[in-house]
C-alpha cells in the first residue's frame, strides 16, 4: 500500500506540474514550442530488469536489479488530438530480453499510446509524459519473471503491457528526443491471470520523428 501511495503522489505532482506549472515554466516561448509537426516516429531503447514491483520502477537508484537486460525498438503513429493537449496513437514494438543465467526471449507488443504535450522548461526543453497500454507476447520468461510465473503455473507468454514514459525534447530540435521508460508485463489485475507481476525493466532511449 505504501508503494502504491508513493506512486500516486508522484503522479499527482507530475499532473499538477503539467497542468498548472506550464505557463510559468514556459517563460517567453509560445505554447507550441518544442512540439514536432510530425505524427510518426521510431524509437530505440535499452535497460535492465529488476525484481521488485512496477510501482518501484521510478526509484532507479535503489532497485534490486536482475542480471537480465532489455533492448528494443518501436513505431508510433498518432491519429487523434484532444482539446486537453493530449494526443492518442498506436504503438508496436519488438525487443530482445537477455538473461545472463537463462535463455533469452523475444517480446512483441502493441497498444494505444496517450501523450500529453507537457511543459517547456527554461526556454530550452519540453518535458512530456506518456503511457502505452496494450498486450505483450513473449517467447519465454526471464529472471524474476520466470520465478513468478512458475509459482502460479503460468507460461507468461501473453500478458498485459504498460509503458509509462517521460520524454525530454529540445525546443530547437523537436524531432529528436530522449526518454525514460518502464517496460512492464503483468496479468493485468486478473484480466489475463491473477497474481502475476510479470517483469519490469527500466530503460533509456531515443526517438526520431518523421
Amino acid at each position: 500500500m505504501v508503494k502504491k501511495l508513493r506512486l500516486a503522489a508522484a503522479a499527482a505532482v507530475l499532473v499538477a506540474a503539467t497542468s498548472l506549472g506550464g505557463p510559468a515554466m514556459a517563460q517567453g516561448l509560445g505554447p507550441d514550442a518544442g512540439l514536432s509537426a510530425y505524427d510518426r516516429n521510431v524509437f530505440f531503447f535499452g535497460g535492465r530488469f529488476h525484481s521488485t514491483s512496477f510501482y518501484d520502477s521510478a526509484f532507479v537508484w535503489g532497485l534490486p536489479y536482475d542480471d537480465a537486460y532489455f533492448l528494443g525498438a518501436g513505431y508510433q503513429e498518432y491519429f487523434f488530438r484532444s482539446d486537453w493537449n493530449v494526443t492518442i496513437g498506436s504503438e508496436v514494438g519488438l525487443g530482445l530480453r537477455y538473461d545472463m543465467h537463462g535463455p533469452a526471449s523475444v517480446e512483441a507488443w502493441g497498444g494505444l499510446v496517450f501523450r500529453h504535450d507537457g511543459v517547456v522548461m527554461f526556454d530550452t526543453f519540453r518535458v512530456s509524459p506518456a503511457l502505452t497500454v496494450g498486450f505483450s507476447a513473449a517467447s519465454g520468461t526471464v529472471a524474476s519473471e520466470t520465478d513468478r510465473a512458475n509459482a502460479i503455473g503460468f507460461t507468461g507468454h501473453l500478458l498485459v503491457y504498460l509503458g509509462p514514459e517521460i520524454a525530454i525534447t529540445p525546443v530547437d530540435n523537436p524531432d529528436v528526443e530522449g526518454f525514460f521508460r518502464v517496460q512492464h508485463r503483468s496479468g493485468g489485475f486478473g484480466l489475463i491471470v491473477d497474481g502475476l507481476n510479470g517483469s519490469n525493466a527500466v530503460n533509456l532511449g531515443v526517438r526520431f520523428k518523421f
